[in-house]
């Protein structure tokens, strides 16, 4: 069985929309509807997972803002999937080399941009 994913583009929440328990969603519209297809796990659920000794994710400390990271996490997933087809497409023409030069950096270029969009 060949699942497909769910099509892109896909949306990461805004801290207003964040859930009641600190999940950041990454939502599609699927037939005119928001719909959400995954969540970045809250920080309390994390905390609590942390403070019963269940799990510390490599790298986290006390130090460090989770609803911040959280909201990042959801929009690099957001990014890297809705850049995806635009750099797969753009690498087989640069492969291909059936297009001029110009043309294949155009998009190379372009897709480059889809990917570091938000970056900062």
């Amino acid at each position: 069985m060949d699942a497909k994913h769910t099509p892109v583009p896909w949306f990461a929440s805004c801290d207003d929309e964040t859930r009641e328990d600190g999940a950041h969603e990454i939502t599609a519209m699927i037939e005119g509807k928001r719909v959400c297809i995954a969540q970045v796990e809250g920080a309390s659920a994390i905390f609590d997972r942390i403070a019963r000794g269940r799990v510390m994710p490599p790298g986290a400390s006390w130090n460090c803002d989770v609803e911040d990271e959280l909201d990042a996490n959801a929009r690099f997933i957001v990014r890297a999937v809705n850049s995806h087809e635009a750099l797969v497409a753009a690498l087989r023409d640069l492969l291909d080399g059936s297009e001029p030069w110009d043309e294949r950096a155009t998009q190379a270029r372009a897709a480059l941009a889809l990917a570091e969009q938000g970056r900062g």
